[in-house]
């Protein structure tokens, strides 16, 4: 079937019923192509030893966090990960070479995307459609469950492992999904050794915060008006893993929360944390709105200059590199507090 077809199928029938048949009808054309499709093959200096010794294990049957279970034939070696902290992860375990492509929007936000500088361009995809993944032949796809619940239920349908890795609402989570993709992908060492690497680093960063006994807030402003990250985000668990005090978590906010001024200048933080602009590194819109609004003059971290901007995909991760993050959290406030 080809794309022209496609479409003219799609302006034909318009109701939701028809357009999971046209989706399911994609699947099956695309599920051919994908078998017909070359495969990459071991290199001929490749031990086919390694081969065997990597598919011990398999197949193997996983649970992931929705209650869905994953079964997976073989070793993946054509793996997809649907977004940036799926793709931190992946390759937290394994080689880019496992790799079968990348979302394009990933790459700004991706701390491990930074070392794939010269990643092909034919090895990346556009929106996360079934079209998109089957072309692509992957042997498994990893994804978080806030992203695009039907295209993983195709996926499944078409015979393709889809492992749905926990979104980070708490330190724990992180470990989740070490642990998850270590089994999912055969490398439960890998998984445990760095484990136990960020688990040693985190008890260091917490010794380290709570000396420091300070709280900070975080806080985003497009234009549209300003967010605070409270319980159940990543901000929450940077700061856990900081061991500094949440000020937003504190003051009982959940989730990310529209805040006014008003609020602001009611808790009225010490240390205010915001993201650069991943356009315009160096700069931020929050701290601009901060510092160039008047009547938010009297916050004591704007007079005291104590807001603190972080790399946007250090602002932004939501994967085990939030260690990083709030390693480099505490690396700006001592810097700070130095000034003084």
């Amino acid at each position: 079937m080809n794309s022209n077809t496609a479409n003219g199928l799609r302006s034909r029938l318009t109701s939701e019923g028809e357009t999971r048949q046209i989706a399911r009808a994609l699947v099956v054309a695309l599920c051919f192509f994908a078998a017909c499709s070359d495969s990459p093959a071991p290199s001929a200096g490749e031990d086919s030893r390694e081969s065997v010794r990597a598919d011990a294990g398999f197949p193997r049957t996983i649970t992931d966090p929705t209650g869905y279970e994953v079964l997976i034939p073989n070793t993946p070696r054509r793996v997809i990960p649907a977004n940036a902290n799926a793709l931190d992860f992946v390759l937290a375990l394994v080689e880019p070479s496992r790799v079968a492509a990348i979302s394009e929007v990933s790459l700004p936000y991706s701390l491990a995307g930074k070392a794939l500088a010269s990643w092909p361009q034919e090895k990346t995809f556009g929106p996360f459609t079934v079209e998109e993944i089957l072309t692509r032949n992957p042997d498994l796809v990893v994804t978080h469950d806030w992203q695009a619940a039907q295209t993983v239920a195709l996926l499944r349908e078409a015979g393709v492992p889809v492992l749905v890795i926990p979104s980070v609402a708490k330190l724990e989570d992180n470990f989740t999904s070490l642990e998850l993709l270590g089994r999912a992908l055969g490398e439960e060492d890998r998984a445990a050794q760095l484990t136990g690497e960020l688990r040693a680093r985190i008890a260091k960063l917490q010794e380290r915060g709570r000396a420091l006994d300070a709280s900070v807030l975080s806080y985003t402003n497009m234009g549209t008006g300003g967010t605070c990250a409270g319980s159940k985000t990543s901000f929450a668990v940077m700061t856990e893993i900081a061991g500094l005090t949440n000020l937003a978590t504190a003051s009982g906010l959940v989730g990310f929360e529209t805040v006014d001024n008003e609020w602001l200048l009611s808790v009225n933080p010490d240390w205010i944390v915001v993201g650069e602009s991943v356009e315009q590194p160096g700069t931020s819109s929050a701290e601009q709105y901060l510092l160039q609004t008047r009547g938010l003059s009297g916050l004591k971290a704007v007079q005291r200059q104590q807001i603190i901007r972080l790399q946007s995909d250090f602002f932004f991760t939501s994967s085990h590199y939030l260690v990083d993050a709030a390693e480099r959290l505490l690396d700006e406030l001592d810097a700070l507090n130095r000034r003084e």
